[in-house]
């Protein structure tokens, strides 16, 4: 009944992936392309990436792929992004600079990206419209889970305390995506288990 009342809730509606060649809107997409979405955004700077996941789409969701739309954009331009976020319903936003050594290097880059990026990107959707955000920064629960590291562990880290809540939006789609893997994974509810970066 729940897992219905969520598919009912995307049916005709539009869904943004900032960051939509990257691993994580490409493991978001496999789920939703075959859902009663309308559109599905796909909002990135790589339109070499883009047109290889064209193609890849065309091929293996034929019925499908023609719901998906391109935007060649940067979350740090905030018209590019008002233009993508336009009736937007929903925002899976995974737009980043991940890689530590490059953060390191280039920290203005970093923070205009991973910082005033998401700050950008989230507002301009025009005012009288109903945006719902996901903000897909897992890279630093996953750096914490180099080691094994129990739920409640997991959740104090990120300083959350619903449970469910935690389940949906992180462990869930970590777990369904392979970058999260259990210590225990023939007994998914033991209270001894785990997870750990793959």
């Amino acid at each position: 009944m729940q897992n219905q009342n969520i598919t009912d809730s995307f049916k005709g509606k539009t869904l943004v992936l900032t960051g939509g060649t990257g691993s994580f809107s490409n493991s978001v997409l496999k789920h939703f392309i075959t859902s009663d979405l309308a559109e599905i955004r796909i909002f990135s700077r790589d339109e070499k990436k883009q047109d290889t996941m064209r193609h890849i789409l065309q091929a293996r969701y034929p019925e499908h792929c023609g719901k998906v739309k391109f935007f060649i954009g940067d979350v740090r331009n905030l018209e590019s992004v008002r233009d993508v976020m336009h009736k937007a319903d929903f925002v899976f936003h995974s737009a980043a600079l991940k890689e530590v050594p490059s953060c390191e290097f280039f920290p203005i880059e970093a923070v205009k990206t991973n910082i005033l990026g998401i700050m950008g990107g989230c507002p301009p959707s025009h005012p009288h419209d109903t945006l719902q955000v996901e903000i897909g920064d897992y890279d630093k629960l996953l750096d914490f889970c180099s080691v094994p590291r129990s739920r409640i562990e997991m959740m104090d880290f990120m300083e959350l305390t619903n449970r469910r809540h935690f389940w949906a939006h992180y462990l869930k789609p970590l777990l369904e995506s392979e970058r999260l893997l259990m210590t225990i994974p023939d007994k998914p509810s033991s209270p001894k288990q785990k997870y750990q970066k793959r």
